[in-house]
């Protein structure tokens, strides 16, 4: 910040420290100083009941590249079956229908 040319460097400060403290009780006096209550965090997402292998599942499913059953039952080395088997199993755990409400489900829950 530049000092006011008409006044010594500490009085400068002393006419700064009062404009600071004007406008931290401007800002309490309109609720938005330190002060203020803020609003809580939202919660943790609830702890998932997956297995190791359900949730690589999940993440590869919602992996950008955007992998086919094929192409995921091949990198985790299993049957395309399989992963229907993960699919209904988590579906029917937490109360999920369908495969895009079961994308939808994961990313919500921080399975991205």
């Amino acid at each position: 910040m530049e000092q006011p040319p008409h006044l010594p460097a500490h009085e400068a400060w002393h006419h700064v420290y009062h404009q600071l403290c004007a406008l931290k009780q401007a800002l309490d006096q309109l609720g938005l100083g330190a002060a203020a209550p803020t609003e809580p965090p939202p919660p943790p997402p609830p702890a998932l009941r997956l297995s190791k292998r359900q949730r690589q599942f999940l993440k590869l499913l919602c992996d950008p590249k955007g992998y086919t059953y094929k192409e995921i039952a091949h990198r985790m080395d299993c049957h395309p079956s399989t992963l229907r088997t993960y699919r209904e199993r988590i579906a029917r755990q937490h109360g999920i229908a369908g495969k895009t409400n079961l994308l939808r489900w994961a990313l919500q829950n921080g399975l991205d």
